[in-house]
Protein backbone atom coordinates (compact mmCIF):
# COMPACT_ATOMS: atom_id res chain seq x y z
CA UNK A 1 0.00 0.00 0.00
CA UNK A 2 1.30 3.68 -0.76
CA UNK A 3 1.09 6.10 1.33
CA UNK A 4 -0.56 9.54 -1.01
CA UNK A 5 1.49 12.37 0.08
CA UNK A 6 -0.63 15.56 1.23
CA UNK A 7 -1.06 18.26 -1.16
CA UNK A 8 1.48 20.95 0.01
CA UNK A 9 -1.88 23.45 -0.44
CA UNK A 10 -4.02 21.32 2.02
CA UNK A 11 -4.20 22.38 5.56
CA UNK A 12 -3.43 20.08 8.28
CA UNK A 13 -6.18 17.99 9.65
CA UNK A 14 -7.41 18.93 12.79
CA UNK A 15 -8.21 16.87 15.82
CA UNK A 16 -10.17 18.42 18.57
CA UNK A 17 -10.45 17.50 22.40
CA UNK A 18 -13.35 15.85 24.51
CA UNK A 19 -13.52 19.22 25.66
CA UNK A 20 -14.23 21.07 21.66
CA UNK A 21 -16.30 18.90 20.78
CA UNK A 22 -18.33 18.72 23.71
CA UNK A 23 -18.55 23.21 23.12
CA UNK A 24 -19.34 22.57 19.35
CA UNK A 25 -22.19 20.17 20.02
CA UNK A 26 -23.43 21.76 23.27
CA UNK A 27 -23.52 18.01 24.81
CA UNK A 28 -21.36 17.54 28.12
CA UNK A 29 -18.11 15.74 28.30
CA UNK A 30 -19.97 12.60 29.70
CA UNK A 31 -22.02 12.61 26.81
CA UNK A 32 -19.30 12.79 24.53
CA UNK A 33 -17.25 10.30 26.34
CA UNK A 34 -20.29 8.07 25.81
CA UNK A 35 -20.75 8.30 22.24
CA UNK A 36 -16.35 7.64 21.87
CA UNK A 37 -16.87 4.53 24.05
CA UNK A 38 -20.06 3.35 21.87
CA UNK A 39 -17.84 4.34 18.69
CA UNK A 40 -20.95 6.14 16.87
CA UNK A 41 -18.69 9.21 17.18
CA UNK A 42 -15.04 8.10 15.63
CA UNK A 43 -11.69 8.62 17.36
CA UNK A 44 -8.32 8.35 18.22
CA UNK A 45 -6.39 7.57 21.30
CA UNK A 46 -2.80 9.92 21.30
CA UNK A 47 -1.39 8.59 24.89
CA UNK A 48 -4.01 8.63 27.51
CA UNK A 49 -5.84 11.50 25.24
CA UNK A 50 -8.51 10.94 23.39
CA UNK A 51 -9.14 13.23 19.71
CA UNK A 52 -12.03 13.39 16.95
CA UNK A 53 -10.94 14.50 14.02
CA UNK A 54 -12.87 17.28 12.72
CA UNK A 55 -14.27 15.55 9.80
CA UNK A 56 -15.47 12.81 11.48
CA UNK A 57 -17.66 15.53 14.04
CA UNK A 58 -18.84 17.08 10.81
CA UNK A 59 -19.59 13.60 9.24
CA UNK A 60 -21.91 12.78 12.56
CA UNK A 61 -23.60 16.02 12.85
CA UNK A 62 -24.81 15.59 9.24
CA UNK A 63 -25.88 11.95 9.91
CA UNK A 64 -27.89 13.13 13.20
CA UNK A 65 -29.32 15.82 11.06
CA UNK A 66 -29.94 13.22 7.94
CA UNK A 67 -31.71 10.75 10.82
CA UNK A 68 -34.08 13.48 12.19
CA UNK A 69 -34.86 15.08 8.98
CA UNK A 70 -33.76 18.58 9.38
CA UNK A 71 -30.52 17.94 6.90
CA UNK A 72 -29.32 21.03 4.41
Amino acid sequence: MTAVKPDDNQRPERLLSVREVAERTALSRTSVYELLLSRDLASLHIGTARRVREVDLDRWIRRRAEESGNAR
